[in-house]
């Protein structure tokens, strides 16, 4: 499968073209957004698997998004009935099966993740073990670390191969991990504005809500959910762009520097 191995710089443009194509459709992400943002809510709610159901649901949802960004890119409309009708030729038999089952591995991989976590924090909190092999703590965080970095690999680039070019699921994990290790520069960077941004958005919204009076847990609860509905969206634009950037033919619109 061909794809362009792209520089560092690469990784600005994609978080520069995601923020121009979410101003350029504002009102239909932040719609798309707070619908996605009630459903899992009202989702996550569902006893015992309601933690990880968001998780399997999660490349659909995905492809949802990346639907919206190609039809706004290639100027195409963002009705409703436009975007059902966009999504049914999308979401065939196979394509849905193996979403899922994609959906299901980010949900293990997840739960391993939560392990990991749950290990750390239960030798922090025993320091005689630490004293006693203080290199256990250090392997791990070093394996949550690598375990998330191998998660947002496989499932960078995967979705949209699944979908938009039949690639089966195994064949698509490790096209996502190839193209995202070629790229790792341009990932890098394009991880670093991120984080830069969302801090800088928190501050803003933060000093907002604070402006306003709200009570402290009020103001809280209100940052996180501000910060959900302009976040999730504006995350796959950027990864949308990023992947018209790697795999050029799909969709044949190109974006501007």
């Amino acid at each position: 499968m061909y794809f362009n191995q792209v520089t560092a710089k690469t990784g600005y443009l994609w978080f520069k073209q995601g923020l121009q194509l979410f101003w350029k459709n504002l009102t239909t992400f932040l719609i798309a957004s707070l619908g996605y943002a009630l459903l899992m809510l009202l989702i996550s709610s569902a006893p015992v698997l309601g933690h990880y159901l968001p998780l399997v649901l999660l490349p659909l949802v995905t492809i949802c998004f990346m639907t919206v960004c190609r039809n706004t890119l290639n100027h195409e409309s963002t009705s409703p009935l436009a975007l059902f009708t966009s999504l049914r030729a999308t979401f065939n038999k196979g394509a849905v099966w193996q979403l899922l089952l994609l959906g299901l591995c980010q949900a293990f991989a997840l739960f391993i993740l939560v392990l990991l976590i749950q290990k750390v924090v239960s030798l922090n909190a025993q320091p005689k073990i630490m004293e006693s092999s203080p290199s256990i703590l250090f392997i791990l965080m070093l394996a949550m670390i690598l375990s998330s970095i191998a998660n947002a690999m496989l499932l960078w680039f995967s979705p949209a191969l699944i979908a938009w070019r039949q690639v089966p699921l195994h064949k698509a994990i490790f096209f996502s991990v190839v193209v995202c290790w070629r790229n790792l520069t341009a990932i890098i960077v394009h991880g670093l504005l991120w984080l830069g941004f969302a801090c800088a958005l928190s501050l803003v919204v933060f000093s907002i809500l604070s402006v306003l009076g709200s009570a402290e847990e009020q103001i809280k609860q209100n940052l996180i959910f501000t910060m959900q509905i302009i976040l999730v969206p504006l995350s796959f634009c950027t990864r949308y762009a990023s992947y018209i950037s790697c795999f050029p033919t799909e969709p044949p619109a190109t974006m501007q520097p």
